[in-house]
């Protein structure tokens, strides 16, 4: 997955971790804040996919001195 260790992403998404001055903190997530973690990180890998994507294409219709105007509809 997106070249990360499959048993780090289970991990994170199905615990919660806590550090306090002294300790370590492993809580395990209920069904219901699992898949809020889930559809969090769907979330946030699509926007970046989607930014990315964008930024793309504006980087390649830029337009130089003396062009004209390039637009995409």
């Amino acid at each position: 997955m997106v070249g990360l260790n499959s048993e780090e992403v289970e991990r994170a998404l199905c615990s919660r971790t806590m550090e306090t001055a002294k300790e370590k903190v492993v809580t395990a997530l209920n069904v219901m804040q699992a898949q809020y973690a889930r559809d969090a990180l769907a979330k946030n890998i699509y926007s970046r996919l989607f930014d990315w994507i964008v930024n793309r294409i504006n980087e390649s219709i830029k337009v130089g001195i003396g062009e004209k105007k390039k637009v995409m509809g």
